[in-house]
């Protein structure tokens, strides 16, 4: 969804079991990408969704971490 949004940045499993987005892109791709979120893939379980905002940082692509 992020590729789709054209949003920028990374994407991780926590060891807790968590999901950590960081993302940067058009306010209103970044609003359509959480509500997505709050979703989530046809596998996910979304139980909760925790929104921070932060300084800009600039990110080339979008890229899941390991």
């Amino acid at each position: 969804m992020a590729d789709k949004l054209n949003l920028k940045g990374w994407v991780k499993n926590t060891a807790e079991g968590d999901v950590e987005i960081v993302a940067s892109g058009k306010e209103n791709d970044i609003y359509k990408f959480i509500e997505w979120c709050k979703r989530g893939s046809r596998r996910a379980v979304v139980t909760e969704i925790i929104v921070t905002q932060k300084e800009a940082v600039s990110f080339n692509e979008f890229s899941v971490r390991r």
